[in-house]
């Protein structure tokens, strides 16, 4: 302290408190933590680098105050001198360990010197410095469960192998600790055995109100997260549990200051429950799967859609574990987030019910979309385990007993293995992605042609629909031979009951109409971004012609989002709904045309079974939860088809916790 010449650890003192140089210890203090990784990586690192190469002569372990820890020196009256030995330092920690770290203040100097210097108690007075708080708890590494250090000398080659380290996996605290605990736990550490105490360190912001001010009690805006867990009257908080609390801080990019408030939690809350619904879905389709995970880890689908699915689990699972890796947990509620909305409720959920509804329980079709999504399921619930414990339990418990790897289960979700897919390499299949974005595009453009078919009163549900698809581009034509994507397979990823896939006759046109949007008249048709819709005369067929532009990434695009090429567009795939004949199946939904019963599906979907037989609603019991959930029509009297002829599947669904069928 600059007003304290005499203290061993001023400024002006040629060593520092470590014995060495100030220089070489600044030097050595930075040069360890390069092998350090830093969350966030670029500014987390220069902010430590700085604040240990700049603090200069100007850093000091103690403070002149009259409370804290002491640092336990008597200086001699005369000369000055620190009192500071191995038998000094023993007894007044026998002391403390006897009477406290205030025996400091209260004891007489006597009773503080060592037996053999207590007849000098008045040539020596007790320093009135104490540790630094930083200092003290930057010493915290010396207490990790890690095996001593044997020495300096004596430990460095384990050292050197990497061994014999008190060095923990992470160091986690506020962006203002780099001058603080950071740095004095690193300075001890590097100075005491040679190395940062720590190998990741991550720095995270402070938590504000909705409007961004920080939290203060007097503006009376603190958000006590007791309150979120468990509910607060006074300030309409409902109890969203603990689930929820960590999936907003998983959520928040916590490298900087972020802000919660009860609007922000009803959004996750909403997020929360659809993850919940994703998982209940499945669980509700995998009652009676007759394998192991691990068995259907190793299944090998032949299904076009169950294949692509495989793959895009695979690219989710790695990006999920390096995400994790890295800290990145909004990362991995974004991931957790885009296999829910995007690639399961939207594309395989919809593409998929009807064989897991309307099959025959033991289909081929039907058992190769459980395996699927019985993969899917066990790498969706071991992502969500570490964000969400509450629900990873709930998923364990009420797992179909088969789908366990081992008999009995494990009590717990977090006694299995993590995410599998590196064992697994046959998941990957990137020769899939080029196809399916193709067909994934005609998807789009036929949900586009579907929806003005809607609006023109032509059709009601998109399974009343018959799709004719007259493909044009070659690349498009390729990728539906490439997958070996049927009609029927075609018509589930579509959600319409029959399509129709051809080639374009030799008549026919392969350039759009450059005067042919200008022609139409309102309220006839709706030109899209892709190509035109038209109504035909008679009103019962809506034409959707595409351009090339939709399957190409090539073309320039200007702000307005429209092509700004000057060349003709050529006509790419020509969609015509209508809607289908026949007799719509009241099981499965699909309009067919197959004579005495209504469904190509004799065995499973014959009309005359609902006859006498009619089913309301199937009601759900959920662990924990008061609510009912009703389940689609078809997805109620397929239960009710296996309980009415006392089929196992029935029994089965009403063993993990279902009510009875009403």
């Amino acid at each position: 302290h600059p007003t304290h010449p005499t203290h061993p650890t001023h400024p002006t003192h040629p060593t520092h408190p470590t014995g060495r140089s100030h220089t070489s210890s600044t030097t050595t203090a930075t040069a360890p933590h390069h092998t350090v990784h830093f969350h966030p990586a670029g500014t987390g690192r220069q902010r430590l680098q700085n604040t240990v190469a700049l603090r200069g002569t100007q850093w000091c372990i103690s403070r002149q105050r009259s409370w804290g820890l002491p640092i336990p020196v008597l200086y001699h009256l005369e000369s000055g001198e620190p009192l500071l030995t191995a038998e000094s330092v023993q007894h007044i920690r026998a002391l403390f360990a006897q009477h406290g770290s205030d025996c400091w203040w209260d004891l007489p100097v006597s009773e503080l010197l060592p037996p053999s210097l207590r007849i000098e108690a008045d040539r020596y007075r007790r320093g009135t410095d104490t540790l630094d708080v930083w200092f003290d708890s930057g010493t915290a590494w010396n207490h990790s469960s890690y095996p001593p250090s044997t020495g300096r000398e004596a430990g460095a080659q384990a050292r050197a192998d990497g061994v014999d380290r008190k060095v923990s996996d992470l160091y986690l605290e506020g962006s203002d600790q780099h001058r603080g605990w950071f740095q004095s736990s690193l300075l001890s550490s590097v100075a005491a055995q040679g190395c940062a105490p720590f190998r990741n360190v991550l720095t995270h912001g402070f938590v504000l109100d909705e409007r961004g001010h920080k939290m203060s009690k007097s503006k009376g805006n603190v958000l006590d997260p007791a309150w979120v867990v468990h509910g607060h009257r006074p300030a309409k908080m409902p109890a969203y549990g603990t689930d929820v609390l960590r999936l907003w801080a998983a959520s928040t990019d916590f490298v900087a200051d972020v802000s919660v408030g009860p609007q922000r939690l009803e959004s996750v809350s909403q997020n929360m429950r659809k993850l919940r619904n994703t998982m209940r879905f499945m669980l509700g389709n995998l009652v009676d799967v007759p394998v192991s995970e691990a068995e259907a880890f190793a299944h090998r689908p032949t299904n076009p859609l169950d294949r692509y699915m495989l793959h895009l689990l695979y690219q989710w699972c790695t990006q999920v574990d390096e995400a994790y890796a890295s800290f990145n947990f909004h990362k991995v509620v974004n991931l957790l987030n885009t296999m829910t909305f995007t690639h399961l409720s939207s594309l395989y959920f919809e593409a998929t019910k009807d064989r897991l509804y309307a099959d025959t329980p033991d289909g081929v079709s039907r058992r190769s979309a459980q395996m699927t999504m019985s993969a899917i399921l066990g790498c969706f619930r071991r992502a969500i385990a570490p964000l969400l414990p509450h629900l990873a339990e709930e998923v364990h418990e009420f797992l179909p007993s088969k789908l366990h790897n081992t008999q009995p289960p494990p009590p717990s979700a977090f006694q299995i293995d993590w995410l599998p897919h590196t064992e697994h390499p046959h998941w990957n299949q990137p020769e899939l992605v080029n196809p399916w974005n193709r067909v994934l595009i005609l998807r789009r453009e036929a949900q586009r042609a579907l929806e003005l078919a809607r609006e023109h009163k032509l059709i009601g549900a998109s399974l009343d629909a018959h799709i004719e698809l007259v493909v044009y581009d070659e690349s498009l034509w390729s990728a539906l031979v490439e997958l070996t994507l049927n009609s029927a397979e075609l018509a589930d990823v579509l959600v319409t009951s029959r399509v129709t896939l051809r080639r374009p006759m030799p008549d026919e046109t392969t350039h759009l109409s450059q005067s042919s949007a200008h022609s139409l008249q309102s309220g006839e048709a709706t030109v899209s971004e892709s190509g035109e819709a038209t109504v035909s005369e008679s009103g019962d067929k809506v034409h959707l012609s595409v351009s090339s532009t939709a399957f190409s990434a090539g073309d320039e695009v200007s702000s307005s989002g429209r092509s700004t090429s000057s060349t003709p567009k050529s006509l790419a795939l020509e969609i015509v709904v209508q809607a289908a004949d026949g007799q719509k199946c009241p099981r499965c939904w699909k309009y067919t045309t197959a004579g005495e019963y209504a469904c190509p599906r004799p065995s499973v979907c014959p009309q005359r079974l609902y006859t006498d037989f009619r089913v309301c609603v199937i009601l759900i019991h959920l662990p924990n939860r008061h609510d009912r959930t009703r389940l689609d029509e078809c997805q109620c009297q397929r239960y009710a088809h296996s309980l009415s002829r006392g089929g196992e599947e029935g029994r089965a669904f009403e063993t993990v916790g279902h009510s009875e069928t009403m």
